[in-house]
């Protein structure tokens, strides 16, 4: 019985972990080279200089504080929870460290 208890909370923890990232080939933003697991960032591990060049890190007096995405040269899109009480706001790319 312990057993298939220990194996049911493995089975959960392994299919519920993360999901793998699959980049559309056809959209017109392009796709990362490298395939990911896309689960908790505990860590974290080092990006390819440009691998994700879409990213933008919004940044308030230097400090990151939420991220968003390129979707063309006038337009990036964020969480609008993001702008609730800022106004001093940069936008950052191509950075490696935040």
């Amino acid at each position: 019985m312990r057993f298939l208890i220990f194996f049911f909370v493995v089975f959960i923890c392994k299919t519920g972990h993360g999901a793998m990232y699959h980049c559309n080939e056809n959209a017109t933003c392009g796709c990362s080279k490298s395939f990911t697991l896309i689960s908790c960032i505990i860590g974290g591990e080092a990006a390819a200089q440009q691998s994700w060049s879409w990213a933008v890190s919004i940044r308030s007096n230097g400090d990151h504080f939420c991220g968003g995405s390129i979707l063309s040269p006038s337009f990036i899109i964020t969480a609008a929870h993001c702008f609730n009480d800022e106004t001093d706001l940069k936008i950052s790319l191509f950075l490696l460290d935040l």
